[in-house]
């Protein structure tokens, strides 16, 4: 599971429907594969979550990619190396106003 916080820089207040990201390699195959990518929109609070199955090391390391790219914000785009071990991950972001 991946699941987080968006907020606005400056004002710090939730961004709902904010559509966040994220892909990953598991069991079943690489970031390419169906059900490794998907994508979620933020609650009124700005919180997401999406589920994953558990993440494999791919060139070496397990690793999460967490991204927005929606427009609205500034595009921010994070590759997160986890442990293989851990059944979650907790990633928030702050956006900056585009323009």
């Amino acid at each position: 599971m991946v699941s987080g916080t968006v907020r606005e820089a400056g004002t710090c207040e939730p961004v709902e429907g904010a559509r966040v990201q994220v892909w990953l390699s598991t069991a079943g195959g690489d970031e390419t594969a169906p059900g490794n990518r998907g994508s979620v929109l933020t609650d009124g609070e700005g919180r997401y979550r999406i589920e994953t199955d558990p993440v494999v090391s791919q060139f070496g390391e397990p690793n999460v990619h967490v991204a927005y790219d929606d427009g609205g914000y500034e595009a921010v785009f994070r590759r997160i190396v986890i442990d293989e071990d851990d059944a979650s991950l907790a990633t928030n972001f702050v956006l900056e106003p585009s323009g």
